[in-house]
């Protein structure tokens, strides 16, 4: 019988133990150290911007994006924290802008064989509507609004319905645009809560009811009815002129004695675009009745305004959907950016904007540019667009 102590534990019990506690330790060490450490680390700037923005510093997360973005051209999660960061910062045209680079990047990328970081086509449309919105672009903020009906998320077109229905329209060019956009969805009580607004504005009204009246209660005649009452009231709006001629297009009806009451160079105020004025890209065609445009280029034409104050622009137009979207044409003057339009109408539709509330230049260096042109291999549907009358007012 042995003289000496009994041991309490034997080796290796001890070390099981000891293994374990290490083990545990780690347990609750590692995941706070790599947290500490992934902070730190230059690629995950989005973490820190994230949270610059959640505090309200939108100056530390637009310098934190601005500098990936300098690293990786084709980041476009870091625009679409820039554009959050600048929009809740209240600069939402910038953010308009910052998206719209989105758009102008996403090509390049793909020629490029590039990887698309972040991109998202949902969101990026439904951003943008939102940013226009609040920015006070109503006009283009319903065009895109309406793309973003057409390729976004449930939850990104819920998101744009909540920003531009759940309020008290301001103004009646808001409620106009928000009417095209319930005219758009089909939802009656938000377009009639809308027109209720924009009544200070009786030709919009008139030609959306009838609008209406032709692509949801399925009247055309009814449409046409309403728009020759108001002509008649009205014989020199152009916008009612192109309103009841599109109509006709459209429906391939002719009436000889309308002829002279359509005339658009007899419109008070108005000065006509003729589409021979542009010079024409490579894939354009022009006949008597229309410039198509069957891929991403831009069609030319040097202007005037004529001797009136211009502040509006009409456009009868149509374009062909492919890949879930229809065209976006891009109207410019030189390199400035006058209006956006989608072109969400398979036969010719007359589209509005108002993008020079203090008159427009002059002198115009009007660019037509088709920026989204797609093609369905599968389907073989083509994104094209085409223009019928263009105008000034």
């Amino acid at each position: 019988m042995s003289s000496g102590k009994k041991r309490l534990f034997p080796p290796r019990t001890i070390l099981f133990f000891l293994i374990m506690g290490l083990f545990a330790l780690a347990t609750v060490l590692i995941p706070r150290v790599a947290f500490h450490f992934t902070k730190l680390l230059p690629d995950n700037y989005s973490f820190t911007a994230r949270r610059a923005i959640d505090a309200g510093d939108f100056a530390t997360a637009e310098t934190i994006t601005r500098k990936r973005l300098e690293k990786e051209f084709y980041d476009f999660n870091a625009l679409y924290l820039l554009a959050e960061a600048q929009d809740r910062d209240g600069r939402p045209a910038e953010a308009a802008e910052t998206i719209k680079d989105i758009l102008i990047r996403v090509p390049g990328a793909l020629s490029r064989k590039e990887s698309k970081t972040g991109y998202d086509e949902s969101q990026t449309f439904c951003q943008l509507a939102i940013y226009l919105w609040h920015a006070r672009a109503f006009d283009e903020a319903c065009e895109m609004a309406r793309a973003a009906f057409d390729i976004g998320t449930a939850s990104g077109i819920a998101d744009v319905k909540n920003e531009i229905w759940s309020q008290n329209y301001g103004a009646p060019k808001a409620a106009v645009a928000a009417a095209r956009l319930a005219l758009r969805a089909a939802d009656f009580g938000q377009f009639k809560r809308a027109l209720t607004t924009a009544s200070a504005l009786p030709i919009d009204v008139t030609i959306l009811s009838a609008s209406w009246i032709e692509k949801r209660e399925r009247d055309p005649l009814s449409a046409e009815t309403q728009l020759r009452a108001a002509l008649s009231g009205t014989p020199s709006s152009p916008a009612l002129r192109l309103a009841l001629r599109s109509l006709l297009l459209r429906h391939k009806w002719s009436d000889p004695d309308l002829e002279a009451a359509l005339r658009l160079e007899d419109a008070e105020n108005a000065r006509v675009l003729p589409l021979a004025s542009f010079s024409l890209p490579t894939g354009a065609e022009l006949s008597t009745t229309s410039l198509t445009l069957s891929r991403t280029s831009t069609a030319v034409a040097h202007t005037n305004t004529g001797v009136f104050p211009v502040h509006s622009l009409l456009m009868v137009a149509s374009g062909s959907k492919a890949m879930g979207l229809f065209p976006i044409l891009i109207v410019r003057s030189g390199e400035t950016e006058v209006s956006r339009f989608y072109l969400d109408a398979t036969k010719p539709t007359l589209f509005m904007a108002e993008p020079w509330p203090d008159a427009a230049p002059k002198s115009l260096d009007l660019r037509l540019n088709f920026s989204n042109d797609g093609f369905d291999p599968a389907s073989r549907a083509d994104r094209n667009m085409a223009v019928y009358d263009l105008a000034f007012h």
